[in-house]
């Protein structure tokens, strides 16, 4: 398995926040944010869905982990859980990285993917999604989280990121997209440029 950026950095998942040798470093969810448009009708169901999609997250961890205890899922939970393993059973994932926390070497921002994973020799950077639509900005979030983890010194040109999926789950499956457009990376850069003006 492959170790990424040996440095530590640290990750403070109240705040959201990612800090370098005391630095506080810019994450990827807070570079794109300007692409979204964050004025909801209804924010109790965007709560709600926001802490349904986290118990997702922390149910598939686990489980790709070894750790996970059955009888602490609850069932519309494991009902995601489900259409996951039929995704690495199908795709026959072979994971490097899971949610482990990386940085870019250079432009100095950060982010946490939830997976590094190979499937049929071709590494892959994989995001999760529970939710019923898909945002364009996840190719944008994508492209980031590989490039930063592809930045590592450490990472074997065997282990290099090559490509970006997203895996919908959904209650009765999963559906895949294959994030391929080269102004993906560009328009992350832009973005990083005006969050970075901001910033300062």
């Amino acid at each position: 398995m492959s170790r990424g950026n040996q440095v530590p950095i640290e990750f403070d998942p109240e705040e959201h926040a990612y800090t370098l040798h005391g630095e506080r470093l810019p994450s990827v969810t807070e570079v794109i944010r300007l692409l979204y448009d964050f004025n909801p009708t209804d924010s109790v169901a965007l709560e709600q869905n926001r802490h349904f999609g986290t118990a997702v997250h922390m149910a598939t961890s686990f489980h790709d982990q070894g750790t996970l205890e059955e009888d602490t899922v609850s069932k519309p939970v494991a009902e995601f859980l489900t259409s996951w393993r039929a995704f690495v059973r199908d795709s026959q994932v072979e994971f490097i990285e899971i949610e482990r926390p990386v940085y870019h070497r250079k432009l100095m921002y950060a982010g946490t993917p939830d997976r590094v994973a190979r499937i049929e020799g071709k590494v892959w950077v994989l995001d999760l999604k529970t939710g019923a639509t898909l945002h364009p900005a996840s190719a944008i979030q994508l492209s980031a989280y590989l490039q930063a983890y592809n930045s590592s010194e450490e990472i074997s040109k065997r282990d290099m990121a090559e490509g970006r999926l997203s895996v919908q789950l959904t209650r009765k499956g999963y559906k895949l997209n294959d994030w391929r457009s080269p102004v993906d990376w560009p328009t992350f850069i832009a973005c990083l440029q005006i969050h970075n003006w901001k910033w300062k």
